[in-house]
This record gives structure tokens, sequence and C-alpha cells, in this order.
């Protein structure tokens, strides 16, 4: 639990510092700072930022909800391969439980956001916004079966509906960054 609360910190810690150093960057760019707007293509640049942390919010919480599929599959042989660490194991598989659905909404709230503030700060869609508007459509259809499911966890087809969703999401979201 201590060490995803840690990799949690160092990505939000690592995206404000690569943030930082930008401004910084930017700011020290020959005295063009009141020019910002025009290289950004009328944009604002506080949004863009802004927009880019929240958005690297979105994919760690969509990972750290990830995480309870694996664990679960490898739960068990992880505790009888390490028997020292299996109240550790079990402790992580319930904490990834309990928080599964919080984490999950939290990563569609961070995803929504980025999208609008990328959207204020560009004023267009292209291909890599329509991209990420279809990612947290399908975010936002994965959100509504995953709580009709933990309101009835027996139904398979609808935990089947809604991992397929989620990695259609993750597919859609990795594009996305990667353009």
């Amino acid at each position: 639990m201590k060490r995803l609360f840690l990799l949690v910190m160092f990505i939000f810690s690592l995206g404000i510092f690569v943030s930082a150093n930008t401004t910084a960057a930017w700011a020290a760019d020959s005295g063009n700072y009141e020019k910002h707007d025009q290289r950004e293509g009328g944009g604002h640049r506080e949004e863009k930022e802004a927009g880019g942390l929240i958005g690297w919010a979105a994919v760690a919480g969509m990972t750290a909800a990830f995480s309870i599929f694996p664990l679960r599959r490898a739960g068990k042989a992880l505790a009888t391969s390490f028997p020292k660490q299996k109240n550790g194991i079990k402790r992580l598989m319930r904490f990834t439980t309990k928080w599964h659905i919080p984490i999950g909404v939290s990563a569609f709230i961070f995803a929504s956001i980025h999208g609008l503030l990328m959207y204020l700060s560009k004023e267009e869609l292209r291909i890599r916004e329509y991209i990420g508007i279809s990612s947290v459509v399908l975010l936002a259809v994965a959100t509504i079966f995953g709580f009709a499911l933990s309101k009835n966890k027996t139904k398979q087809k609808l935990r089947q509906a809604h991992k397929a969703l989620l990695l259609l999401t993750g597919i859609l979201a990795i594009v996305h960054i990667v353009l």
C-alpha cells in the first residue's frame, strides 16, 4: 500500500516538476513571455499546462484502478510464492478492491477535466482530440457498467463488457498520448 502511494506521489511530483521547468524555460525565452498567445496558436498556456498535468493524473488513476485485475489473477500465486509477504499481498488486494470504484471515478473526472482544459487552450479539434473524446466517452460507459456491476457482482456479461470497454479505452488513450 505504501509503495502504491509512493508511486502515485512520484508520478504527480514528476508532472509538477516537468510543468514548473517548462514554465521557467518559457519565461526565460529572451523576454518574449508576453507573446505566448501568439506562439501557442492563440491558446492559453496555463490551461494547457494544467490540462496536461490533469491528463497524467487521469492516466495514473486509470493505471491504479486497472491494478485490481492482475492482482486478482496473480494474488494466490504470489501469496504461495512469497509466504512471508502473504499479509501484505492480502492488504494490497483489499485496498485495490476497496478503492477501485473511487479511483476509477476520479480517473473519469480527471480525463473529462483534461479534455475540457485542452479544448479551451487550443479551441480546435483534430484527430488526436477526437481519439481522446472517444476514450473518455468509452470510459464514461464503462463507469456506468462498473456501477451496475458493483450492485450485482454475479453478472459475468456485464463484467466482460466492463473489461472490454476499458481495454478499448486504454488502447485509445495510449494512441491519444502517442499522437
